[in-house]
C-alpha cells in the first residue's frame, strides 16, 4: 500500500496492555487507524507517550503479514535500562523499570503452580463466609493456579473490541479429596502503588458480574525477607448497553487438573 493513498496503523494488544492512552484511542478510533503518511503515525504515537511513562512506536509490517496494514502501535523498551546507571569494580547498577518492578508481584503469587499461601487463606476465609466451608476446610481445600488465562474482552455491536483485561492468574478452589470444584477467582496482581489503569478496572467490574475478581496488591520493599499482601473483591458492574463480555477463562477443574 502506497503512503500516498493512506497509512494504515492496527494498534498492538502489547501496547493496549502497556497504556491507557492506546486503549483510549482504540476507544476513538478503532483498531486499525488510517493516518495521512508514517510521519502522522509516529507524530501521534509520540504525542500518546508524553506523560505516561510508556513509549510507544510505529513498527513496519512484515512483508509477508497477511493483514491489511502499512504498521503497528507497539510499546517500545526504555532504552536507559541497557546503560548502567554507575560502573564501580565491575559492578554495574541499573535502574529498575516499571515492569520489572510490577513483575515481583506477580512472581511471589505465581511461582506457585498450585496453593499459594496468601490465596489459600483467602479463599478459605471466604469460602467458608459462603457457607461452602465446613469445619475439615483447612484439610480440603486444594487451589490451583493458571498462571496463562486467556483475556478477557468487551466487544461492541459490530465485535469490534473496545476493551480488553488479561488477569495475572485464575485460581481454582477445589476439594482435594473429592476433586469437587467451590470457586474460580480472576487475580489481578499489582506490586507497591502501581495504579490500576481505568479500562483495566472497567473490565474487571463487568466481569466480577459472572466470576470472581480480586485485586491483588504487594508490598515488597521488606524483600527479600518478607512481604505483605491485600486482596480485595471487585464488586460488579452493569455493562452499558451495546457492549458484550467476552471471556474463555470458564475452564472447569475437570479440564483444569
Amino acid at each position: 500500500m502506497e503512503e500516498s493513498a493512506g497509512f494504515r496503523v492496527a494498534i498492538k494488544p502489547s501496547a493496549v496492555d502497556a497504556s491507557d492512552a492506546a486503549q483510549g484511542l482504540i476507544e476513538r478510533q478503532g483498531e486499525v487507524i488510517q493516518f495521512d503518511s508514517r510521519d502522522a503515525a509516529e507524530a501521534e504515537a509520540a504525542r500518546l507517550s508524553d506523560g505516561e511513562g510508556v513509549r510507544l512506536g510505529i513498527q513496519r509490517a512484515a512483508p509477508q503479514d497477511p493483514t491489511d496494514v502499512d504498521a503497528y502501535l507497539v510499546p517500545t523498551p526504555d532504552r536507559n535500562t541497557h546503560t548502567p546507571l554507575e560502573s564501580v569494580d565491575g559492578r554495574h547498577t541499573y535502574e529498575t523499570t516499571a515492569a520489572q518492578y510490577g513483575a515481583l508481584g506477580e512472581a511471589l503469587i505465581c511461582s506457585y503452580r498450585s496453593n499459594p499461601p496468601p490465596l489459600v487463606r483467602y479463599i478459605r476465609e471466604d469460602l467458608t463466609d459462603a457457607a461452602v466451608g465446613e469445619p475439615d476446610l483447612d484439610d480440603r481445600l486444594w487451589v490451583d493456579l493458571d498462571g496463562d488465562p486467556d483475556p478477557v474482552v468487551v466487544t461492541n455491536e459490530r465485535q469490534v473490541t473496545r476493551l480488553r483485561w488479561i488477569p495475572d492468574c485464575v485460581a481454582y478452589a477445589r476439594d482435594r479429596v473429592s476433586g469437587e470444584p467451590f470457586e474460580r477467582y480472576c487475580c489481578e496482581i499489582k506490586t507497591g502503588d502501581a495504579s490500576f489503569q481505568r479500562d483495566q478496572a472497567a473490565v474487571m467490574a463487568y466481569h466480577a458480574t459472572v466470576a470472581t475478581v480480586l485485586k491483588i496488591r504487594l508490598d515488597v520493599d521488606a524483600l527479600p525477607e518478607k512481604y505483605t499482601v491485600r486482596i480485595e473483591r471487585v464488586e460488579p458492574a452493569t455493562l452499558p448497553d451495546g457492549l458484550r463480555l467476552e471471556t474463555t477463562n470458564d475452564t472447569t477443574l475437570s479440564d483444569f487438573v
